[in-house]
């Protein structure tokens, strides 16, 4: 039984990844140093199905760019092996960081930088 509610609310999701692809880099112009902060489905829940994260590290690679990311879930380890990217561990050196989910932890390390961030669940205000 196909459902064409929830295939196209999928697609709808799918289509934000590319959304925000285009902010970022529109932030980043000519750099290529990505943070990405929340990399699990949702914040305090470490499962990588569904996550959006995913296929914005692809997107990311596919066009280029170093891909470093941070989630309190997640060890330095699993980064590396589990999403194949760096850790990130110093925001400044970012030429775009994007909060994927609410990870208010890092919202007074990400204030005075927020004009390179893309605030995707609006913590940041």
């Amino acid at each position: 039984m196909e459902v064409p509610l929830i295939k196209e609310a999928r697609k709808l999701n799918d289509d934000m990844v590319n959304y925000y692809f285009e902010k970022i880099k529109k932030i980043a112009k000519n750099g290529k140093k990505i943070g990405i902060i929340g990399l699990s489905y949702r914040e305090g829940v470490k499962e990588r199905a569904y996550s959006r994260s995913t296929a914005m590290i692809e997107l990311l690679k596919k066009n280029g760019y170093e891909v470093y990311g941070l989630d309190p879930l997640y060890s330095k380890e699993e980064l590396k092996t589990g999403f194949n990217i760096n850790y990130l561990d110093d925001f400044n050196k970012m030429d775009a960081i994007i909060l994927m989910n609410k990870e208010i932890k890092y919202k007074d390390k990400l204030m005075p930088i927020k004009n390179k961030v893309v605030d995707v669940k609006k913590v940041l205000g």
